[in-house]
């Protein structure tokens, strides 16, 4: 018996089965909402992999599930992804703002911590500021150098 046929009567011995067991809903409607949780074959490279688990909005926003990541995306260029073997890797097409009442800490316990830009690098806090550019310049406040 081909595959989709046995699928096919199982739906159906399900569904009457269910009919009974659920005598408000028509054997119909509960046969459309077992279709509609089966993995079927298609040619759509997100239903390719049912180990891919993928929730996409009419917009092309999604989130996508596979055994070691979770993917958020756009799709226009920003995506936030959290693999099991990296860590989280953060790419976006416009600027990142982060933003908090309270404390921010930035800290590598095991190796380094980089800081780069491409035209420059400015550390401000209230008045003052250090700013790497094709030089030091130091803005506001005193120097001390122990």
């Amino acid at each position: 018996m081909p595959k989709s046929l046995a699928v096919a009567r199982y739906a159906y011995i399900f569904c009457h089965a269910s009919s009974k067991k659920y005598p408000t809903q028509s054997a119909s409607l509960i046969f459309l909402q077992f279709l509609s949780s089966v993995h079927v074959e298609t040619d759509n490279p997100d239903r390719k992999d049912p180990l891919h688990k993928v929730f996409k909005s009419r917009y092309q926003k999604e989130v996508r599930f596979t055994p070691d990541s979770i993917v958020i995306t756009n799709n226009k260029g920003t995506r936030i992804e959290l693999t099991d073997a990296e860590g989280i890797h953060i790419v976006s097409a416009h600027s990142i703002m982060l933003e908090t009442a309270e404390d921010l800490t930035i800290a590598s316990d095991a190796v380094s911590l980089i800081v780069a830009g491409d035209s420059f690098v400015n550390f401000r806090q209230i008045g003052t500021s250090l700013q790497l550019d094709n030089g030091i310049s130091f803005i506001g406040g005193n120097l001390k150098i122990q």
